[in-house]
Order: C-alpha cells, then structure tokens, then sequence
C-alpha cells in the first residue's frame, strides 16, 4: 500500500496495515471514532497526520516495525463507565507497542490535547521482552491526560534527544522487569513525577548496559528532569534509577521539580555522580521505606553537552537512608573496584561504596566478578538495604546471564536464618525464574514469598507488608499471563485491585491489560504515598487476620467509628468468595469475628471488609 504526497486517506471501518510494506509521504489518515490501526507489517511515514475523532491510536502488533518520521498521532479516545457510585475508565494509548520496535523520529509529535481531564490516555505503552523501541531526534510526547510513556512489563526503550512534556501523569513511568536508557532527553512540566521506575523497572541515564541481544551504549546522559508536578527521579520497591554510578559520568540535569530525587520502599536505590540539582547540595533527597539515595558527586553548574560540568565538581555529596540518617560519602568506587580498603567506612556508606563497585564490573562486561562481589557484600552487610539491591542485582544476572550459580544462591538464601534474606531471595527468584519461562518455578517463588510475608506479618510494618503483598501478586499476574493462563491472571489482578487499588503499580498493570482504572489524580504514588495511604482509616477499620499462616481457625479483627452495615467476605486466589465471615450490622467499637479455615485448601486468600464507604483487604496463608 502506498500513497502519495499530499494524500488524504478516510478510515470509517477498521483498518489493518498487514505484513509488507505500508509508506506514506507527506499524507493524513482520518480514522473513524473508535477504530484502531493494528500493525502487523513495516510501516514507513513521513510526515503523515494520524487523527480522527476519537480513534484507537497505532497498535504495533508482535512482529511488526517501522519508521515514523515528522508528523503527528492525535485524537486518540477512551472509554468510560460512570454507572456506578464512582466512573471508572479504560485507558486509551496513543501508540501501544507489543513485542515490536518501531523507531519515532524527526520531530513526529505523539498527542492528545482532550477536553475532558477526566479521560486517561497515555501517550506510548510499550510491553513484551522483543520491545525496544527508539525515541530520537527530538520526537515528542506530550499533552496526554495520562502518563507520557509507560514501558508495561519486560520491554525496553531507548530515548536519544527526545522530549516527554506536559502529560498529566508521570513522564515516563518504568514497571516490571523493564528498562529505560535516556540520551540527551528532556522530561518536564508532567503533573505527576518526571520518571518513576517500580516493580523492577530500571531508569538508566546513560549508560552501557548488557542485553540479551547486545551491549547498549549511550554514553553519557545529559537529561534534563525539570518542572515536574511530582519528584524528578522516583524509584520505588526493588527498583533503580541510574543517573551515573561508578565513576561512569551521566551529567543529567534534575531542577524545579516538586521533589529532586528519591527512593521509596524495600530494595529502591537512586544513584546519581556528576548531576546538576539547581546548584544546591543535594544532601536533602528524600528515602523512605528502606530506600536509599547515593551521590558521589554533582556539579554546581548544568553540565554542557560533550563537555561535561563547567566547573569543578563537588566531591563527597550525601547518602540518605532509609531511617532518614545521612551520611557524607566520598566517591570510593574506583578504589573499591580495585579491591582497596573502604578507608574504615561500615554501615550503609561502606556498604553502598560496594554495591556501586559491583555494578560497576557488570558494567565493565564482567558478569561473574560482578556476581562475586555482590555476593561478597551481601554476606558483610547482611541487613543493610544496599543488599536488597545486590539481590535484585543477582537477579538480573540470572535474567541476562543465565548464571545457573546464581540461581542456586538465591535458592539458598530462600531459606536463609536471616529475615530479610528470605524475603530479598525469593522475590528475585521469582522475577527470575519468570524471565527464564520457567512458569511452575516462578510461581512457587512467589507463594513462597507471600507464605513468608504472612508468617512475619506481625514484625513488618504496614508499607512493607503491602510491598511485599504486591512483590508477590505481581510476579504471579505476569508470569500466569505469559503462559496464556488468561483466567488466572485476570483472576489474580482482580487480586491487586481488591487489595492495592489506588496503588501506582496495581493502575500500571490495569492500564496494560485495558482494564477499568482510576483517573490519575485518584492513584497512589508508590512509596511513601502508599504508606500514608494504608495506614489510613481502612487498615484501621480491619485488623490483620491471626495467626498468620493458619492450620485452622483465624480472628478477623474490625474497628468501626459508628453503626454501620458490615460485610466480611474471603477470596481465594481466583477471585472467587469461598467464605463470607460477617453480614449484619455492626456497633461502634472493636469487634473479632471467627473463621474455621478447615474448609479451605492450603494456599493464599484474600478477606475483604465493607463497612459503610469503607473498604478494606488483608492477605492471610494456609497451610496444613
């Protein structure tokens, strides 16, 4: 199929770009409400107009490819549903990408200025692990409702001079096993943050980074993240932001944004060496939840493309933990890289200085004396945060380099004395044993997990257990859909949505899979959102089941403010009640209700409390 310049060609049924060749120059393709293009071939343009009152968007289907060069992709619509007491919404996209690697380029603008703010279309969805698709020469994705770029499950992107602006979620949100490689990019004036990455999503700002197919080199960064609603580099639980690490130099740009960088929830690390952060001492990042943030130096200056700071940088920026304590830390990589002494340093300083080392061998195309070294750390600092992160890192040693040895430390570790290894060792096993297709494996890693999780449920705080929750629910969803066990994955998102509605991670799935969501100003930021979130009047009014695991019969405990109608019902993991505890109307005051878990089969369950316009989950394990 071709067309020639100047060409107007009028869509009002469905159209199919099949396998061959589709060019079209300088041509605009009015598509009719509703119809989506599906792209199953190659698809050349050059500046070409996709619109239409309210289409589908570009569906680059497994398989297909192309270039876009110039042009605009706008008017994409949504649907929603307001029957109910609340509207929900499915979520448009103005490019989705599975399994495919089309190249945007040279100016082409991907739009969709809406009217309605409370229509959720984001810009570009990319997911599947054969997705690596190139944003460069200063393509544009702005003015969506909802995030600019969402890079789904296990895809890649890459992004050279490229622009994300003024979305109104997060610029560029990075979820389960994804990663995002940035080049001279600009990310500002989103409603939400600049770049979150979460679930085992990575945000590396220039870098050379090993893939199943290659070394990725992208040198050194140069990113702008400026004006943002939200924080400018966001990871959340088991995930990494990558501005510059181990003496490699990234010279990002991170300025007036509602918060500078941050790192929020189990095994979350933000790393950041020769990055302009407005000029200030970037000493006050902000972690929580067992996150950390490390700055070994930064400029005072916003650094020059090819050249680097301007002026001399400042050494010895901060580490802030978790626990909110901050240290001075010096850029020791290169010398612990070496194997020279960390001049003294314990704690999290020491044991960070080790972590950047190790990443720094991977990155150095030592797989193996990167394994070593994080293995090292982990048994020197057993309980720091920094060895989540070196578990997560053996992970991906495992998903890239398929090092059998590391598979049998994890398995291991799963069974470790010590706590957090437990919990550290079976989530990246999970996630590993799931990029190896190993379906059974993965899945009994992630029960595992949530077996783990109930048992020390009690020892947690209320983020963490729902992190961990969520670790687990996570893992199960993808690897279930990846087996095209369609029904139980629905099955188990209908899970995540009982227990985490609101949460970042819970909205990102349901957007990929076309669910009904929430509008992005109702969603939960991951992290520290979360927590003010769960540990609000819903997890007040319902109590953790005890004891947890259980052989037996359980006490669901519920707090009301006043006299309402109660309903307690359980769900297994498929979504389906298997037992209703309490429907009556209950007193002000505590209350305990009883279940015998003797009907039950050994397995995770899910027990839901509505009180009034209150709704409450709590996950509970049996066993036998």
């Amino acid at each position: 199929m071709s067309l020639g310049e100047q060409a107007v060609l009028a869509v009002n049924g469905a159209i199919a770009m099949e396998s061959g060749t589709v060019d079209l120059v300088n041509s605009e393709v009015l598509l009719g409400a509703g119809v989506p293009v599906p792209i199953r071939g190659t698809l050349l343009t050059d500046q070409v107009v996709f619109t239409g009152p309210g289409w589908g968007g570009l569906h680059f289907e497994p398989g297909s490819g192309g270039t876009l060069s110039g042009g605009t992709i706008r008017g994409v619509a949504v649907s929603q549903d307001c029957s109910g007491p609340t509207c929900v919404f499915s979520s448009g996209r103005s490019v989705f990408i599975d399994n495919a690697s089309p190249v945007f380029k040279d100016g082409i603008v991907i739009t969709d200025p809406v009217p309605s703010a409370l229509e959720v279309v984001h810009g570009v969805f990319v997911r599947g692990a054969q997705s690596t698709p190139r944003f460069e020469s200063t393509a544009t994705i702005r003015d969506h409702t909802g995030d600019g770029v969402v890079l789904g499950a296990s895809a890649s992107a890459i992004f050279r001079n490229a622009e994300i602006l003024d979305n109104g979620d997060d610029g560029l949100a990075v979820g389960y096993n994804s990663t995002a490689y940035l080049r001279e990019t600009l990310i500002q004036n989103n409603d939400d943050e600049g770049v979150i990455a979460t679930a085992g999503g990575e945000a590396v700002f220039g870098v050379f980074e090993a893939q199943p197919g290659g070394l990725v080199d992208l040198g050194d960064g140069y990113n702008t993240v400026r004006e943002n609603g939200g924080t400018g580099l966001l990871a959340a639980t088991n995930s990494t932001v990558e501005a510059g690490y181990a003496g490699a130099t990234r010279y990002n740009s991170i300025l007036s944004n509602g918060g500078k960088a941050a790192a929020f929830g189990s095994s979350a690390v933000t790393y950041a060496d020769l990055d302009y952060w407005g000029g200030g001492d970037p000493g006050t990042l902000p972690s929580g939840n067992g996150g950390q943030t490390y700055i070994t130096r930064y400029c005072t200056q916003v650094p020059v493309v090819d050249q680097g700071c301007p002026s001399a940088p400042v050494s010895g920026g901060s580490l802030r933990t978790g626990g909110g304590v901050q240290h001075g830390v010096t850029a020791q990589s290169q010398t612990a890289l070496h194997g020279a002494t960390m001049q003294g340093r314990e704690g999290s300083g020491a044991a960070l200085d080790a972590l950047v080392a190790a990443m720094a061998l991977g990155a150095e195309g030592d797989p193996r004396a990167s394994y070593d070294a994080f293995r090292s750390l982990i048994a020197r600092y057993p309980s720091d945060p920094s060895a989540g992160a070196a578990f997560g890192e053996i992970a991906r040693l495992l998903r890239v380099e398929q090092m059998p040895e590391a598979q049998g430390f994890l398995r291991t570790e799963a069974e470790s004395e010590e706590t957090l290894h437990r919990l550290w060792a079976r989530e990246a096993l999970a996630r590993g044993y799931d990029a190896l297709t190993q379906t059974e494996k993965a899945l009994a890693a992630a029960t595992s997990l949530d077996a783990e999780v109930a048992r020390l449920e009690g020892a947690l705080d209320t983020a963490q257990v729902l992190d961990w929750q969520i670790a687990g629910g996570v893992v199960r969803y993808y690897v279930l859909r990846r087996a095209a066990r369609e029904a139980e994955a629905a099955a188990e998102l209908a899970v995540l949505r009982t227990l985490a509605p609101e949460h970042e991670v819970v909205q990102m799935m349901l957007d990929e899979a076309g669910e009904p969501g929430l509008a992005p100003g109702a969603r939960m930021q991951a992290g520290a959102s979360a927590t003010v979130q769960r540990t609000s009047e819903e997890t007040e009014a319902l109590g953790a089941v005890y004891p947890n695991p259980a052989g037996g019969a359980v006490t669901v405990p519920v707090t009301l403010a006043e006299s309402t109608e109660v309903t307690v019902v359980v769900y297994d993991v498929l979504g389906r009640a298997v037992a209703t505890v309490a429907r009556e109307r209950v007193e002000a005051g505590a209350h305990a209700f009883g279940l015998d878990t003797g009907t039950l089969a050994p397995g995770v369950y899910v027990v839901r409390l509505d009180a009034g316009s209150t709704t409450a989950t709590q996950r509970f394990t049996v066993v036998r």
